[in-house]
Order: C-alpha cells, then structure tokens, then sequence
C-alpha cells in the first residue's frame, strides 16, 4: 500500500514538473540605446537567480514563462522591466540615466573626473539628445540644450555660424568660445561671403552625426586650465569610437523642406498718396498711367497728391489712404522661395579586443531660401583606437572636409548689394521679377519715381559669390600608465583649410540701362584665397595617490597632482587679387587672366604663438568632499614686448547627501570655485603698421585711423561660481521617480578689455587700441530633468533650464562714453548692448538732460499731443524729439529660459518637443525706419488724429507724420521694439520600426519626422526677432536693417543599422 501511495505521488509530481516546464519557453531579442545595439546588458528574471548577456550585436536569449518580469540593467542606462507575454520575442530600447552619479567628464578639469567629485561646473549632453533631422550643425543642436548656453540664430542662410554666448558678454570684441574636439582646439574662423552677417564658417564645417557627447565650461572657473584661451568658455565636443565586434553599418538620410521665418508685420502699404485717374490707376504729373512702361520698361514716376487740410499743412505730403488699383507683390513672396535640404550619411563601426574603429562619410546639400544657389559639402573621417598593451592606448582620428557655397549674398544693411533692402523699397506696384527690356533682360532702375530705384534680382542674376574650402583635421592622443598611480597623456592636433572666394559681376556695358550701373559695369572679379592652419599640442602627467591603498593609511584621502603643458601655433595668410573690364560672358566662360586691368591687392599674413603650463593639486575625501587649487601661466606673442600671465584657480565640494542615509536623496552637493582666465588681444593690436594713401600722383604711407599699441595685455577675467547639484527619487511609483539638475551663481570681471582707445586731435590719429576697459557679470543658472511618468508601455521627461545674466561696462580710462555707432553710445555703469537713442516727446513739459524744456512755454500752443501719445506741431504733423540721447532698452534679452518635453509610448514611438523662451530682448527695427520713408511701411497707412492750428481735430494716414520718424533715419525710440520670443525649436516624431521587421540582418530602423522653428509667437514687427545683422558683434545683436531671416523645415530622416 505505501509502495503504491509513493508510486502514485512520484508520478504526480512528476505531472507538475512536466506543466511548468511545459510552460517556460525561450525568449529572445535585441537590447540597444539611440545609437544602436547594446553589448554586455543584464538580463535577469526577476526574483531568480536566473539570467544571461546581451552579445556583441545586442542579442540575447533567456528562458521564461509567462508572467515572468525580465530585468535590463547596464551600466549608465535606466533599468528596463518587461513583462513575458504571449510573444516570445522581446526587445527593448534604453535610455540614459541621468541619475548616474558617476559620469565622467574631461573638459575644465585638470583630469578625467567623476561628476560626482567636481568643484566647478561642467555640463554634458549626449549624441542621443543632439540629433535631429533639420538640424544643420552642432551649434544649432547645442540650441536652449546647457543651462548657461545662449545660442543665437543670427542668419537663415547656409552654412552659417551661431551667435554663442556662454552665461555672458565678456569682452568688447567677441565672446565666441574656444571649441575643442575631443580636447584639442580646432579652428572656428569666419569670413565674409557677402557681408558681415553672410559668413564662411568653419565650425560649419564639423559634422555632428559622429559624436558621442558635448562637454561644455562657462567661465574662467572652470577655464583657468585654458588659460589666456579659457575666458569665455569652452565647448568640448567628445567623438564617438569604435566598438568590439563585428562590423555594423548604419546608413542614415535626412529630407527637409524649407521657408523663411516672415512673420505677419513687415509689409509695405496697400494705400498709397499719389495722384490717380478715373479708374484709380497711378498717373505721372501728365496723366500717364505709370504702368504704361517706356521704351526701358520702367515704370512712369508716381505724382504725390497733396490734400488741403482745414489750415494747416498736415497734408502737404499726401495722405495714404488710396487703395492701388494695379496688382501689388508682397515683398517677401517676391523674396523668398521653399528650399530643399538634403543629408545622406553612412557610418561603419567594429574593432577586436584591442582594436576598434570607425568610418563615417557624408553628403550633406542646402539651398538657400533667398539666392538659387546650394552649399554643398562632402566630409569623412576615420577613428583609430588601439590598446598596445594593457596600459598604453593609442587613438587618432583624421577628417577630411570639402565644401562649395555660392549663396552668398549681402544682407548686411540698406545699399544696393541687399536684396532684402532693395525689394521692400521699390513701391509694391513695381514687377522686380516678370518686367524685361526689350532685349529680354532685368530692368535695372525699374521705377522713375526714386532715381535711386534698383532691382536687386539684376543684380543677384549676374553676380555670383562662390566659396570652396577644402580642410583636413587630425589628431593623434596616447595614453601611457605604467603604475595604478601613475598616467602620462599627450594630444596633438592639425588643423588646416584652404579657402578660394570668388566674387564675379559679369561685363553688362551693352545693357540698354547701362548708364545706371555704377559699380562694376564692365564687370569685375575678385579671387580671394586664405590658408590658415593650427597646432595644439598638450602633454599631461598625472599622480593619483591613494592614501589607504599605497600607504596603508585608514584614511579615504585621495591625492591627485597635475601637470600640463600646452603649445598652439596659428598662422593665416589671405591674398587677394582684381580683375575689371572683363571679356563678356557669364562666370565660368573665363578667367582673371583675361581680364583688362588687375590689381594685386595687400598681403595679410596674422601669425599667432602661445605656450603655458599648468600645476595643480586636488584632494578628495573618499566621496565626502574635496578641494583642489593650481595657477596657470601664459606666454604669447600677442602680449605685450616682455609680459607673460599668471592665472590662478581654486575649488571644493561638499556632498551633503552622503551626511544622512534617504533612499529619496541620490544627490545633494554643494560647491564653489574661483578662477582666472585670458582673452587674447585680436591680432594686429599689438603691432605698430602702416597704410597706404594717395598723396598727389604718389601712393604714400600713413599712420591707420586706430593706431596699435605695443604694450597690450591680455583682458583678463575673474570669477567665482557657486553652485549645487541634485538628484532626488521622490516616489518608487510610476509618477515622479527621479529629478535632478543644478543650480548655479556666478559673478565676474573682467579687467584690461580691449577697445578703441580716445587720443588727442594733434596726435593726427582718431584713436588707439588699449586695456583701457572693465566690465563685470552676474547671473544665474538652473537645470532640472523631471522623470514625470514611467510605466512599461509609457514615459515622460519633462526638462526647463534658465539663464539669467547681465554685462555692465564699469570703467572706461577716459571718462567719455564709448562711442561705438549711432545707434550705441555706452557709459560706465550701463549695460553692455544698451542703445542710445533720441527719444519722441510724449509730454509739452518734457525737459532735456540739463533740466530745461524742449519746447520753450512761449512756444506751446503751436503743438499738441497726437492720438499715437506723441507731440507734434500742429501745422505740420512733425513729430518732436529730444535733442540729446537717452538710454532705451538692450539688446541682451532678461533672460532665456528651453522647455523638453519627451514622451516614449510603448517601445517604438517616441515624441519630443523643445520651446525656447528669449525674454526682454529689444531690436531696433531699422527696416521699419527706412520703409517709414515716403510712406512704403504699411503703418503709414494707419490715421492718426491731429489737432490743427484752428483746433479742429483732423484724422488721416499723414505721410508729413510718418516720415518724420523716419528723420533722415536719425535713431529714435520709435524703432526700438520689444523683441520678446516664444520659438517651437524642435517637435520631432522616431518611429523605432525593428519590432515589425522579422529580419535577423537589420539591427534597427528608425524613421523620424521633425520641424524646426515651426511656430513662433512675438510682439515684433520685423521679420524675425532672432536675426542680427552682424554675427559675432557684442553691439549688433539687436539690430535689424533688412537682415536676413531664419528659416522653418520640415524635415523626414531615415537611419536603418546592419
């Protein structure tokens, strides 16, 4: 009986055994991040001892029964758990842990550091959170992404370079950072290709689709280890090697379709002042329709239509309130086209054990929105990493860029050469476009009316600004660390370009108009070359002591001493040659050699030496807190004869999170860091020269407007930056489960600036270069990331960084305000970007700066107060102004604040959107003034309310009115806008599609859809509150004279992994 019950349970649980195991099944599937598969992930079955690895191509199998959770863990990435269901294939897509504590960062630091043992700031942004289709260059990703980072727009034009400010202005001159690539200084040199806001950039040039991450430091806290470099921040752009396996390729292709930003408020009037006939068509003075084009095919000249109002004279210049009768264009239609961009790229990575690599080629294809011409650019590079031993490393990396832009055009201001300028001043019945002589060309002066009427598309038809550069990058990096204690690295880098600009007008002396082309009308070619190359070589020792492990001691101090050396060489050599009374023909039919007269032009050679080194010492108390202090010293050959720089530095930190045991608290550190750093003096400054000028017959040398100055030195800064760093776990639930971020202080100053000194009338010179200048700063900067919701099928991170800064220009040597253009005339005390404007009186009692009226009281019953809130005289309609200057707004907005938005639904769709707030930015619209001229501006259309002499109340769109603001384009408060912007940056669509593709030779396939700068909301009135007419200009940010605008696209992009 009981060999029968053992014999009946043995085969019962026998059965059980058999349905569970009847029940697990084998899972499979890929495990990858944004860039592709992931190797050596976790993968355990959750309570279990059971588990396994993702391979080299991120595969993996594991067996499991449904309802069995599967954990994803890797170093770096948030943990992944994946209920078992039906399927059995599970793949997953991870994301970064931005709650990792131990990230790494190499830039502002004297070593590698952990973030978590850091006294200064240093922020870093991965590939994954960079990339977007439409996304042109990497200062166009870095874009509202580092709190502290102000990134500006400047142009819409190909191949442009961003405005980059990193917490504030700190120089006169530029406050452009140093850029490095993977820790050596590469060139970021700009030349005009049409005016100074139409640049040939070479940070353009850098492909981002490589990189692994963006490092960046925002002062001379953290930028004492650059040295006479390290002012005004570094950004640091860390490239992606190769990995071990086998190979993978990735092919990725990017469609974009593009228009100009435009807004709503730039137009020219649809009413006009001029006389008409019958039907209300545009008469000349003889009653001939202006439409009835003459023998050029110009249109006749309009004839003002004067109207008596009551006893005044208020109407005397017409008033605008006839509508046209003939068809008008719309200037920015007649403008702008739609562009298409293009990106095709292919990147092959693998290595061994010991040897890894990566190969990247791209095409990348722009056109411009305003010229039909392309900038086009081809560029490679190949990364090398091989281990020669266990602790010698050796890496390299080689690019190779060529590039050709023929869209350059100016944009600069309101002359003949600006399309923008010479569309919007014609009057809105003028076709620029369709009207041809009778010998089927461009009229060139299309309107009688203005003899100094132009049709820009004459000129844009045969002019052309072709630029062609050719560039090599290469770096070498070896890492040798013969003891656990003790590491040696050196770096070295080359960077050179060769850049060929042409200009080219073609011989038009046969045009039926030829008397009206005052410039180049034989035609003219101008061949430009600049070669430019760079050096930087850097050498490190380091000697990292452990107390406990190398003496024995029962202490955690850690002791870390650093040396470095670093050497740059720059030199740049430009030359130039003219040649006019060209053969006929379009460009590229001959060349200068053919032509008449050539002038070889000066020669510009600009060579540039410096050398420094680096002690510094830093201890860390285990984890607990830390404090480190070192100086730096520069030589250049910038400085003046004899003078070398001592820049020290210092910083500790404080985790105050690992005072107190909270599984809420992963991170809360305090920190503070002071230190010095250097802006170079441009080159040239120091060094006395001569020009040319023309004395009779002879050519002579002359003493320049600015004279040079010997003894300059370098403009030094210094800061100090405090700071806290956090990272919270508020809830282990699906809502809230992680935030962090840091907030920071700063303040600096910055002493000896560098400007045009004021000089004595006799000493026949207008100025000289000198340190005569100081400015300081102040601000603010917050970074949070927000984990708002996360389950298995749903995710949402919600991002906002802020940045709040101020520059105030505290002491100029002479006491005078620095004059610096019309429009900026700054004193001690005032912010740097204040404008300087006659303002419009708004009160009969208002008084000049001395306290005295403006208007005497004698003299005030002949004005009155307008319905626009302005005093005018009440016979003529003129506005009044004050006759001295007054200090208008700034042209460096309150603050500037990005909101992210991510949301991951399920595991292939994910959906992102950046919002960037610019705050208190002020333009001074300059178009607007110049269309205020004989009433083009369709706010000359708007009536305005006058009391007259008689004092009956007349109403009427009075052109008198409106075109004394304008006043011969004097700067007046009328033109100075707010310029406050709310931009929809990035909204972007990545559909993960490998989950329905049963293909084991496919690794991934994403497809993307995005928009860039989509929406924007404004006050402005201009085309585009972002825009400036001078890219790289402390002072011309904020001013708009027909600049051109940025551009809007929607963009699909393709990435498919193999």
């Amino acid at each position: 009986m009981i060999t029968k019950f053992n014999g009946i349970l043995a085969l019962f649980f026998a059965f059980i055994v058999q349905i569970s195991f009847a029940q697990e099944k084998t899972i499979s599937g890929i495990v990858s991040d944004q860039s592709g598969p992931l190797p050596g992930v976790s993968v355990q079955k959750k309570g279990s001892a059971t588990g396994t690895e993702t391979d080299f191509d991120g595969k993996y199998t594991i067996k499991a029964k449904s309802g069995d959770v599967l954990v994803f863990r890797f170093v770096g990435m948030q943990t992944v758990e994946k209920t078992v269901g039906n399927s059995s294939s599970i793949n997953v897509v991870m994301g970064e842990d931005s709650n990792v504590l131990e990230e790494v960062v190499v830039t502002g630091v004297a070593t590698g550091t952990s973030k978590k043992k850091l006294g200064v700031s240093v922020n870093s942004i991965s590939s994954q959170k960079l990339e977007s289709p439409g996304t042109q260059s990497i200062d166009q990703a870095l874009q509202g992404k580092i709190a502290g980072t102000v990134v500006q727009s400047t142009t819409g034009q190909p191949g442009q370079q961003q405005n980059i400010v990193l917490r504030a202005i700190n120089s006169l001159n530029s406050s452009q950072p140093m850029i490095l690539i993977d820790g050596v200084q590469i060139l970021t040199t700009s030349s005009s290709v049409g005016g100074a806001s139409n640049q040939s950039s070479r940070l353009a040039d850098i492909d981002f689709s490589t990189i692994e991450r963006v490092e960046t430091i925002s002062g001379a806290a953290a930028g004492t280890i650059y040295g006479a470099q390290g002012a005004n921040g570094v950004i640091n752009i860390i490239t992606k090697k190769g990995k071990a396996g086998k190979m993978k390729v990735t092919v990725r292709t990017d469609l974009g379709v593009v228009n100009a930003i435009t807004g709503d408020d730039l137009k020219r009037s649809k009413f006009h002042r001029y006389q008409t006939d019958a039907q209300g068509f545009l008469t000349d003075l003889n009653g001939i329709r202006v439409s009835d084009l003459n023998n050029e095919a110009q249109y006749g000249a309009v004839a003002i239509n004067p109207v008596t109002v009551g006893t005044s004279q208020l109407g005397a210049a017409g008033i605008n309130d006839t509508p046209f009768a003939e068809q008008t264009y719309d200037a920015t239609d007649v403008l702008f086209n739609t562009a298409i961009n293009q990106t095709l790229g292919v990147n092959l990575v693998g290595g061994s054990e010991k040897t890894n690599y990566l190969l990247a080629a791209n095409r990348t294809e722009q056109e411009s929105v305003l010229v039909p011409g392309k900038y086009v650019k081809y560029d490679a590079r190949f990364n090398l990493g091989v281990d020669l031993a266990d602790n010698l490393k050796v890496t390299g990396r080689f690019d190779v860029i060529n590039s050709a832009n023929d869209t350059g055009t100016n944009t600069d201001n309101a002359n003949a050469n600006n399309l923008i300028n010479n569309v919007f001043q014609n009057l809105p019945h003028v076709d620029l476009l369709s009207v041809r002589n009778s010998d089927g060309d461009f009229v060139v002066q299309p309107d009688l009316t203005d003899p100094n009427s132009t049709n820009p598309f004459f000129f844009r038809r045969y002019q052309t600004r072709l630029d062609e550069v050719t560039r090599y990058i290469s770096s070498f990096n070896l890492n040798y660390k013969p003891t656990d204690y003790l590491s040696f690295d050196v770096k070295y880098g080359y960077d050179t370009y060769t850049q060929n600009f042409t200009f080219f007008q073609e011989n038009k002396s046969d045009h039926q108009q030829e008397r009206v082309i005052t410039n180049n009308k034989t035609g003219r070619i101008n061949f430009i070359t600049n070669q430019e190359y760079f050096q930087n070589f850097l050498a490190s020792a380091n000697l990292t002591l452990d107390f406990k492990e190398q003496f024995g001691w029962d202490t955690n101090i850690v002791s870390t001493t650093t040396v470095n050396f670093d050497w740059r060489d720059q030199e740049l050599t430009s030359n130039s040659v003219s040649g006019t009374d060209n053969p006929f023909g379009a460009f590229g039919e001959f060349n200068i050699n053919q032509s008449s007269t050539k002038v070889l032009n000066p020669f510009f050679n600009s060579q540039f030496r410096t050398y420094g080194y680096l002690v510094n010492q830093k201890f860390d108390f285990g984890s607990l807190f830390g404090f480190s202090a070192g100086f730096r010293q520069d030589f250049s050959n910038r400085f003046g004869s004899g003078l070398d720089f001592t820049f020290p530095r210092a910083d500790a930190y404080f985790n105050i999170g690992e005072t107190f045991e909270n599984d809420a608290v992963n991170l809360l550190k305090i920190r503070a860091a002071y230190g010095e750093a250097g802006i170079q003096p441009p080159f040239g400054n120091n060094l006395i020269t001569l020009s040319s000028t023309t004395l009779g017959a002879d050519v002579g040398t002359a003493f320049p407007a600015t004279l040079s100055n010997e003894a300059l030195e370098v403009e030094k800064t210094r800061e100090l930056e405090v700071g806290l760093d956090y990272g919270f776990t508020p809830s282990e639930g699906a809502w809230f489960s992680s935030v962090n971020g840091f907030v920071n202080y700063f303040t600096r100053e910055t002493t000896g600036a560098i400007f045009r000194g004021e000089l004595a009338p006799s000493t026949g010179a207008g100025g000289i270069q000198s340190n005569n200048y100081d400015l300081s700063s102040n601000g603010i900067e917050f970074s949070a990331d927000t984990q708002v919701y996360r389950s298995e099928d749903f995710g949402w991170n919600f991002g906002v960084r802020f940045t709040k800064s101020q520059a105030v220009l505290d002491r100029i040597a002479s006491g005078q305000p620095l004059v610096v253009s019309d429009n900026f005339v700054l004193e001690e005390g005032q912010e740097v970007g204040t404008f300087s404007l006659f303002k419009v009186v708004e009160d009969l009692n208002e008084t000049d700066l001395d306290g005295n009226l403006i208007i005497p009281t004698a003299d005030q019953g002949n004005f009155t107060k307008a319905s626009s809130g302005y005093i005018v005289n009440k016979n003529t309609g003129n506005v009044v102004i004050t006759p001295d200057k007054r200090t208008l707004g700034s042209s460096q907005p309150d603050f500037v604040m990005t909101f992210i938005n991510d949301f991951q639904i399920s595991d292939f769709v994910n959906l992102s959107l950046q919002l960037d707030w610019f705050q208190g930015l002020d333009v001074y619209n300059n178009a607007k003034q110049w269309l205020y001229n004989n009433g083009l501006h369709a706010d000359t259309a708007v009536p305005v309310t006058i009391e007259d002499p008689s004092g009956t109340d007349q109403t009427g769109a009075f052109v008198q009115y409106y075109t004394s603001l304008y006043n011969t384009n004097v700067p007046l408060s009328h033109f100075l806008e707010d310029a406050s912007f709310l931009r929809l940056r990035t909204v972007s669509v990545n559909f993960k599609l490998k989950k329905f593709i049963k293909s084991d030779f496919i690794d991934a396939l994403d497809v993307r859809i995005s928009g860039r700068n989509l929406l924007t909301f404004t006050d402005y009135t201009g085309l585009d509150p972002e825009a400036s007419r001078t890219f790289g200009n402390t002072f011309q940010r904020g001013f708009d004279e027909f600049t051109m605008p940025n551009t809007k696209s929607i963009n699909l992009g393709i990435n498919i992994s193999f």
